[in-house]
């Protein structure tokens, strides 16, 4: 019996979870980024309520019912926030810059310049696959059901968001597979378009921002605070001009 208590208590203790180093830098990660967390989890709720706006009350998305026309109190500042998906698209890109450039930028401010490069690099590959990956298996479950009519209702009701979105089933299976296709593609070109997870428009504009931030990084992460701000704030000034020249 003595001997079992000695075995049973060895395991005991070696069982026993002590938080190591990298544990405790994990959770000090997690707790730099997790306010971000949370206000993308709000960012998300406004997005959906914002297509329920789209769908059902189209009416708060303008601010007035008329050039001199009466405003209800859902289309007054503040409150309109709630049917207006582009302001909380744009609190996503915001979000996404910050939690991706964060490490980095540690990183970098101990001194650890080649860890932080590492890091760069991996973060700019698997930022690829975190945002593909997903969306084409999104894509690919709304194509099949859209084969067997799943969307038929929506197309046929009066909501505006929901019969503009709603995919048609393709004429025959070898026309699905092709539209599959394109619509995958397309998903990744300027001017996206994804007829079956039509939010989908905006992975484009995340991943090229995401690889904006990346290489912004790659440059200036030998500068010191003071001067890397200064630099990026000339850089966005820049791609400011550059952009509207180009229509983008």
């Amino acid at each position: 019996m003595p001997a079992t208590v000695s075995m049973l208590s060895t395991y005991a203790d070696k069982a026993y979870w002590k938080p190591s180093l990298d544990e405790n830098g994990y959770k000090k990660a997690l707790q730099d980024s997790s306010w971000a967390d949370g206000l993308r989890g709000i960012a998300a709720i406004f997005v959906m309520c914002s297509h329920m706006t789209l769908a059902f009350a189209r009416y708060i998305v303008r601010p007035a019912d008329g050039e001199n026309g009466p405003s209800s109190w859902m289309q007054r500042p503040v409150f309109r926030l709630v049917g207006q998906g582009p302001a909380w698209v744009a609190l996503f890109f915001i979000l996404s810059g910050f939690v991706n450039s964060l490490k980095a930028i540690k990183l970098a401010r101990a001194g650890n310049i080649e860890p932080a490069l590492s890091n760069l690099a991996v973060s700019s590959f698997r930022r690829s696959f975190r945002l593909f990956l997903p969306a084409t298996a999104a894509t690919v479950l709304s194509w099949f059901v859209t084969q067997f009519g799943a969307y038929e209702t929506a197309r046929l009701s009066d909501a505006y968001w929901l019969y503009t979105t709603s995919p048609r089933p393709s004429s025959s299976w070898g026309t699905a597979v092709e539209d599959l296709v394109r619509a995958i593609r397309t998903t990744w070109l300027y001017n996206p378009d994804n007829p079956y997870d039509q939010p989908q428009w905006a992975l484009f504009y995340l991943l090229q921002g995401s690889m904006f931030v990346f290489c912004a990084l790659l440059v200036t992460i030998n500068l010191t605070p003071r001067w890397r701000t200064l630099a990026l704030i000339l850089s966005y000034f820049w791609s400011w001009n550059w952009g509207i020249k180009l229509g983008d």
